[in-house]
């Protein structure tokens, strides 16, 4: 039987081997794309000054244990866990951080090996070793939701919910019990509507969505133009405002 493989089923624009991804070990996936990514010459997303933004924003900005922390974790309180997206710098989400801190959610962006979360979907456990009492949502940026996507499944005990940043499952975790929030672009090139309609039927039933009107898939973090991206209709900064909202108001739902 001819298997398809298409950009469209994984999350950024990759051209992975999705039957590898579904049907054999993480290890014969990571392999996989490695070479994909070797193979095309991708080169890493460095980030946009916006000093501007920053500069506005009232949430500090700290590194803690090699993790870039946007306001206060603090027992008992929802925070973020960050995956960033693939071969972008870590420090090119500080903006959205910011905006979802100001409203009172702390976020935790957990830099990856070679700047590939699938590398590195482990890599959070430092962030529930550090603070223990914390109530953490992990999501991902693309290809990071990916990897956050089997770092909650595998640590339930402390995940209370997954959202996506134009993202999307490879697999089906409907029957997970996890609350998920999926935020995506209008002008998204990459993880397009009919990507994250495809999508719908691989997440829970109560799943929320939410669009970012005029936005893109860059626009979610700092780092400037994506090959095959639409064009966002709309500023950075009103993006980041429009999704921290969305966040906001699902954080709010999935702790209580």
């Amino acid at each position: 039987m001819k298997t398809r493989t298409t950009t469209g089923e994984v999350p950024g624009g990759f051209a992975f081997p999705i039957e590898a991804a579904r049907h054999s070990s993480l290890a014969a996936f990571i392999a996989c794309a490695a070479f994909a990514l070797l193979a095309t010459g991708c080169s890493s997303y460095k980030v946009l000054p916006q000093p501007d933004a920053e500069s506005a924003s009232s949430a500090e900005v700290c590194i803690e244990k090699g993790m870039i922390v946007a306001g206060e974790v603090e027992p008992g309180e929802p925070a973020l866990l960050f995956y960033p997206g693939a071969l972008v710098e870590s420090e090119a989400y500080i903006p959205l951080a910011q905006a979802i801190a100001e409203r009172g959610i702390a976020v935790v962006i957990v830099p990856m090996p070679f700047k590939l979360a699938i590398l590195g979907q482990s890599r959070g456990e430092r962030a529930l070793k550090r603070w223990p009492d914390a109530q953490f949502l992990i999501g991902g940026h693309s290809l990071g939701g990916v990897a956050a996507t089997g770092f909650a499944l595998k640590h339930r005990d402390r995940i209370k919910g997954l959202v996506y940043f134009a993202s999307y499952p490879t697999g089906n975790i409907s029957g997970s019990g996890l609350p998920v929030l999926s935020v995506y672009a209008e002008n998204d090139g990459l993880a397009t509507q009919e990507d994250i309609d495809k999508s719908r039927s691989k997440l829970p039933a109560d799943a929320l969505f939410v669009a970012i009107e005029g936005g893109n898939h860059a626009g979610f973090g700092s780092y400037g133009t994506q090959k095959k991206d639409g064009e966002a209709s709309i500023p950075a900064n009103e993006q980041w405002r429009l999704t921290a909202d969305a966040v906001e108001a699902f954080a709010g739902s999935a702790f209580h």
